[in-house]
């Protein structure tokens, strides 16, 4: 049997692909249709697969990579900021760092579930030091801009930067007290609030490249209407 695991904002949706029993090898098809999922700029799905093979008494199971689909804005889309001159002042925030190591610790979490005993104890107490050194991380880079995150689409950055710091938190609690499927909540909600981040960014620079586009023609006409005078 396998199965098809897709979570998106907290809940996880479950997909038996049927295989028959007599073959030992075996390729499956799935289509994950997104439109279904009411998606947002900022929204995170997760998906990966599970085969369990048919040995009595007891099924072995093997698990899939964890993939992740970020849901991020389209090219030229418009936007609202508001930040003033602080924006300048601030210091470059390594959001896709931030995003790559939250997804490791997301996988890591899986592959510990799969363990059992010591193992298991010595991936969680890692899990829950990964967590840490990424909270310190978050933390950090928060003080270094305290007071000049900007608001885009009404969105203070700053906010969502603390409030991805305190979910990871938990996630080295959790982690700590060697709950692994407690943690996974706390460490997709983490995943969520950074991608969100990332997207604001993102669609911050675009605007500010289409700004300096702009100035650069308007001083290329002005050079051009001098020799005319």
């Amino acid at each position: 049997m396998a199965e098809v695991v897709v979570s998106h904002a907290g809940d996880k949706n479950v997909s038996d692909v049927f295989v028959k029993p007599v073959e030992k090898e075996k390729t499956l098809s799935y289509v994950l249709d997104l439109s279904q999922l009411s998606l947002a700029v900022g929204d995170v799905v997760s998906y990966h697969a599970v085969v369990t093979d048919n040995k009595e008494p007891e099924g072995q199971k093997a698990r899939s990579e964890i993939y992740f689909i970020e849901i991020l804005p389209p090219e030229g889309e418009e936007l609202e900021a508001d930040g003033g001159e602080m924006e300048a002042e601030q210091k470059e925030i390594p959001v896709r760092d931030f995003i790559n190591r939250t997804k490791q610790i997301i996988r890591s979490t899986y592959d510990a579930l799969g363990e059992e005993g010591e193992e298991r104890e010595r991936r969680s107490i890692a899990l829950s030091a990964d967590a840490l050194g990424l909270k310190h991380d978050m933390t950090k880079v928060y003080d270094e801009n305290e007071g000049k995150f900007p608001s885009i689409d009404g969105i203070d950055l700053g906010e969502l930067l603390n409030e991805a710091t305190y979910h990871i938190e938990q996630t080295e609690i959790f982690a700590g007290d060697l709950e692994l499927e407690e943690s996974l909540v706390p460490s997709e909600e983490t995943l969520r609030k950074l991608v969100l981040m990332y997207a604001l960014l993102r669609k911050q620079q675009k605007m500010k490249a289409k700004g300096k586009g702009k100035g650069k023609e308007q001083e290329e006409t002005a050079e051009k209407q001098e020799p005319s005078e």
